[in-house]
């Protein structure tokens, strides 16, 4: 995969992620379940959720929470966590590009579908056109 090609989805790995509807009142206290998070793709999400604005994963790597001033909107089917990846650079480009998480090097137009977004999110590819 090139450089280039890791901006083919628009950024969004970078700039925020999906959190299922049931969990809009847990990710803030009791946390979100990883494992929610976890495919063939990306067998260790914890990595990703860590390197975005106002994100905890717990000590054991098994929840994570959001930071209440962390910008959110309620989509269809899920709530966008609207956390800038800490790894960008003032261009917007990614500082740790050769050794970044599984999930940032494998979410492409071709894969999206398969990375644990919530039906009707508006990360998720079907909903964008062109993709």
């Amino acid at each position: 995969m090139s450089f280039s090609s890791c901006f083919e989805c628009g950024g969004r790995c970078c700039l925020g992620f999906g959190v299922p509807v049931e969990y809009a009142f847990d990710m803030y206290t009791t946390g979100i379940p990883i494992a929610l998070y976890v495919s063939e793709l990306d067998a260790q999400p914890a990595r990703y959720l860590a390197i975005h604005a106002g994100v905890t994963v717990d000590p054991t790597g098994s929840t994570f929470t959001v930071a209440r001033d962390i910008g959110t909107s309620q989509e269809p089917g899920c709530i966008a966590v609207h956390s800038r990846c800490l790894m960008l650079n003032e261009r917007g480009l990614c500082i740790i590009y050769p050794n970044r998480p599984d999930m940032c090097r494998n979410f492409t137009k071709e894969t999206a579908h398969r990375f644990q977004v919530p039906e009707g999110c508006k990360y998720e590819t079907s909903q964008e056109k062109g993709m």
